[in-house]
């Protein structure tokens, strides 16, 4: 049935009713005093639709009064509600909003009309709304997601929204979302998420043992392995001070590290001290710390602990020793220092110190690396782990600071064949590699100008049979260094082959008898190079001599081919 046909029984009924009201209100006197039939039929007519207005008026009050109620209820629900709510069109253009909605986007409700919602969000999660709006509108389901909105002044806020399709009047598809804040549920849930990550830091530690203190140092739950380490039972721990089982000489410095971990939450720190045993005395304990304050679900602190008195007994065995190599360390002016396979300063000697910029208290105990640059600390730390799988002692070179040192890392290795310390000998080179630099200076320009002037240089020991050739010379015989034999006198002979045998025995004559009695020559002769070339050359040699006798001869030979 359509809205036209519904109005028409409705007045129907009105006329029904308004007919059976005008009817029992008639009486025998009154219809004998009516006028002929035609008078009385519109008097009928006029009092059942009289009848029938005041019926229609009242029906039309009732549904005022219901409107009204309608009216004042939808602002109730929609213009008072706690979550936002708000219309946008296809666009995403909004076309009504609440108060709550105003309010949660930080704007006047005026300034939203025909405003892109989009327009509020933060600019990562844009494309949710937009492919929620897309979905909505492609398959008419209800939607939800959660998003980022910026609010004045830039603040992040938090945001779910639940969308329906619906259409206005004229059946155009609007889109219905609901707007609800959900920042203090984000916090909360970040707050759970970061209690969880702490308790799994408490249920994956290595050690033997854990315990939860309170702030004010009570033990307030402790692993059953606790029982073991200090013999006491969980009932007898629990609730008391962790301070009341230190040793007295430890104490000072544990209430500095606690004070650290609580002023430093989520900071992790590892702690030695002495720890009293029931039955044993004095034990070693390592603690490995971390503080958790203000969370809803751990408050405090966590620990790690385990026994470590053995290791320090072994300690202990190593220390005098350690004692008798410091005087060898410090008997010398260069770095000495030993460190574990992790780099951890074990021993060093004050020029050592002094080199890093530091002092032997802060660097034993510590990282060597952390006294380095970082490009340097990354070599020395391939290095040492180099030397710790090969179990091969190594040299290296560094440059710092415009200074040159060498480095030597010798392993150390235990009763089990493995590497677990490494000594490193570290000596400043600058001057000498300064020195090699200037001399490869001297030899590159040295060749540079033989090259230019034709004129290659030899040297022959005598005492040791070695023949010297500077580059150029290779190059006017036509071989290269590769070329040298291991044999000095056969070095002479293929020297000798190139020189016509007209001119080879002047020149072997005069190589001898500037070796036996020191005599110098200067001859110009011709050469054929090994490689073919054909030239004329200047051959010129003198003696060195030590203690009355020939050392050395050194000598030139020079390319005359052009003056020639």
């Amino acid at each position: 049935m359509n809205p036209t046909d519904e109005r028409s029984a409705h007045a129907t009924a009105l006329r029904h009713q308004a007919e059976a009201l005008v009817q029992s209100a008639q009486s025998p006197v009154d219809l004998a005093a009516l006028p002929p039939e035609e008078t009385w039929r519109m008097l009928h007519e006029l009092r059942v639709h009289q009848v029938e207005l005041e019926q229609q008026n009242e029906e039309l009050r009732r549904t005022q009064e219901q409107l009204e109620a309608a009216k004042t209820r939808y602002f109730d629900l929609y213009e008072m509600a706690p979550v936002g709510y708000c219309t946008l069109n296809a666009e995403g253009l909004i076309l009504e909003a609440n108060l709550a909605a105003a309010s949660m986007l930080g704007i006047a409700r005026g300034a939203l009309i025909n405003q892109p919602l989009s327009r509020f969000l933060f600019s990562d999660d844009q494309n949710i709304l937009h492919l929620l709006r897309k979905t909505l509108f492609v398959n008419g389901e209800p939607q939800g997601c959660e998003l980022r909105m910026v609010l004045p002044g830039g603040t992040i806020s938090w945001v779910r929204l639940d969308a329906t399709l619906m259409a206005d009047a004229a059946d155009t598809p609007q889109c219905r979302m609901v707007l609800s804040d959900i920042s203090q549920r984000k916090l909360s849930e970040e707050a759970l998420r970061t209690s969880a990550q702490r308790l799994r830091f408490l249920v994956q530690s290595t050690s033997d043992s854990q315990v939860i203190l309170n702030p004010d140092g009570t033990l307030r739950y402790l692993s059953p392995a606790m029982e073991k380490i200090t013999g006491f039972s969980l009932a007898a721990l629990e609730g008391r001070a962790f301070a009341t089982f230190i040793h007295p000489d430890d104490t000072h410095r544990v209430r500095a590290v606690w004070e650290e971990t609580l002023a430093h939450p989520e900071k992790t720190v590892t702690l030695q001290f002495r720890h009293v045993h029931k039955t044993r005395g004095w034990v070693f304990l390592e603690a490995i710390a971390q503080s958790f304050l203000n969370e809803p679900l751990i408050n405090g602190v966590i620990a790690s602990v385990r026994d470590i008195s053995e290791r320090q007994a072994l300690e202990r065995a190593v220390c005098q020793h350690e004692r008798d190599l410091e005087a060898i360390f410090n008997a010398t002016t260069e770095s000495i220092h030993l460190v574990d396979t992790q780099g951890t300063v074990l021993m060093a000697n004050e020029p050592t110190a002094r080199r890093l910029g530091t002092t032997l208290e802060e660097l034993v105990g510590r990282p060597i690396f952390n006294f380095f640059p970082p490009e340097v600390a990354a070599r020395r730390q391939n290095h040492i782990q180099q030397v710790v799988t090969s179990g091969q002692p190594l040299t290296i070179l560094d440059q710092r600071d415009g200074h040159s040192f060498k480095s030597s890392l010798w392993p150390m290795i235990n009763v089990d064949g493995d590497v677990d310390r490494i000594a490193i000998f570290c000596k400043e080179v600058t001057e000498r590699v300064a020195a090699e630099q200037a001399l490869v200076h001297t030899q590159t320009l040295l060749n540079a100008t033989q090259q230019l002037t034709r004129v290659g240089g030899w040297e022959w020991d005598v005492a040791g049979h070695h023949m010297t050739w500077t580059d150029e010379t290779y190059r006017i015989h036509g071989l290269t260094p590769a070329d040298q034999p291991a044999d000095a006198a056969e070095h002479i002979r293929r020297s000798l082959a190139c020189y016509p045998p007209e001119d080879r025995a002047l020149v072997a004559t005069a190589f001898q008898r500037c070796v036996a009695s020191g005599e110098p020559y200067d001859l110009r002769v011709r050469f054929v190079a090994v490689d073919g070339r054909e030239l004329w050359v200047r051959t010129v040699a003198e003696p060195v001599c030590e203690d009355g006798r020939v050392a050395l001869v050194r000598g030139n030979i020079m390319d005359i081919t052009r003056q020639v």
